[in-house]
């Protein structure tokens, strides 16, 4: 198994995913070793470092900071540009220097830097919601409208309570008020 003697056997590690929340060395190197797996293929490069440190005392420093993340398939082709942002926790274990606590986020691209929370972001979700429930609505209601009877034949959406595919004109305008 993998072993990174500089990070405590009972670190708490956070990850950009939200099943990326590990509670102690095991269970980190188990995820890391299927993760390093499946991405043999893509090569990360790690640009524009900044760090700053916060000495708390002389058993514990913290780092915070900022990386720039690029992937690249076989080492040619970008697939991913991440704006990273990560905090450190060290402390001092048995005489030892070793990382208690890792932090890594990825800000959301979408919220405005006036916004302390998505709020835009939001809105155009919810939007785009209503668009896609319209849609869902307008194809469970498609119907073939007889020109010579005037007779509407439903298509899709034999589920409406009452109807068995076939309605008059009048049930069609009573349904699509």
């Amino acid at each position: 198994m993998l072993r990174f003697k500089f990070l405590d056997s009972n670190v708490s590690i956070i990850g950009t995913g939200k099943q990326e929340f590990f509670k102690n060395i095991e269970n980190f190197l188990n995820s890391f070793k299927f993760d390093v797996e499946k991405r043999k293929n893509i090569h990360f490069e790690f640009k524009d470092l900044e760090i700053e440190e916060n000495i708390v005392d002389d058993q514990c420093v913290f780092v915070y900071g900022s990386v720039q993340i690029y992937g690249l398939y076989d080492k040619e082709v970008p697939i991913v540009q991440l704006d990273s942002r990560f905090t450190i926790v060290y402390g001092v274990r048995d005489g030892k220097w070793k990382v208690l606590h890792i932090h890594h986020s990825i800000p959301i691209k979408e919220q405005l830097e006036d916004e302390e929370f998505p709020i835009t972001l939001g809105k155009q979700v919810q939007q785009a919601r209503h668009e896609v429930e319209a849609l869902s609505a307008g194809y469970s209601y498609i119907c073939l409208i007889h020109l010579e009877t005037g007779d509407v034949e439903l298509i899709k959406g034999n589920t409406i309570p009452g109807l068995k595919g076939r309605y008059t004109q009048m049930d069609h305008n009573i349904l699509l008020e």
